[in-house]
């Protein structure tokens, strides 16, 4: 029986999606290093990806690729289901040390939601109709 090549661990292409023909991922092995295991290194990419199965099998080289080179997505049936990163960034996304700008950028992103909550309501939904259906007299009546 013939011995099949193993899949890519990390598959991506220049504009971060992840490749999914079975053709893309037998390139990416036959260009690749093995390591001591026969498994493919995995290697800084814009986005790197890996199946969810060999995650669990390979746990401690995805800890060493989010050291080296960033964030791994974990995938499962071609879809990004979660992803690892690093400590550093994770303190970094949940530090109360919030720059001047970034904390600009939740009061304004508070307003904005405030704002759309309050267009979501049926008042503003008949406001909204009534407008559209309106009439040129209706539209350029002064004063009302």
């Amino acid at each position: 029986m013939a011995k099949r090549s193993p899949k890519s661990l990390v598959r991506s292409t220049k504009d971060g999606q992840v490749a999914g023909s079975r053709s893309a991922r037998v390139r990416d092995v036959a260009r690749s290093k093995r390591t001591a295991t026969g498994h493919e290194p995995l290697r800084p990419l814009n986005r790197q990806a890996v199946p969810a199965t060999q995650a669990k099998n390979r746990f401690g080289e995805i800890l060493q690729a989010v050291r080296d080179s960033g964030p791994v997505f974990i995938e499962r049936h071609g879809r990004a289901q979660a992803v690892v990163i690093g400590i550093e960034t994770y303190n970094k996304l949940t530090s109360s040390e919030r720059s001047t700008q970034e904390r600009e950028l939740d009061y304004w992103t508070r307003e904005f939601n405030a704002l759309h909550a309050g267009m979501q309501t049926p008042k503003s939904r008949r406001a909204v109709d009534a407008l559209f259906s309106a009439t040129d007299t209706e539209l350029n009546r002064r004063g009302s």
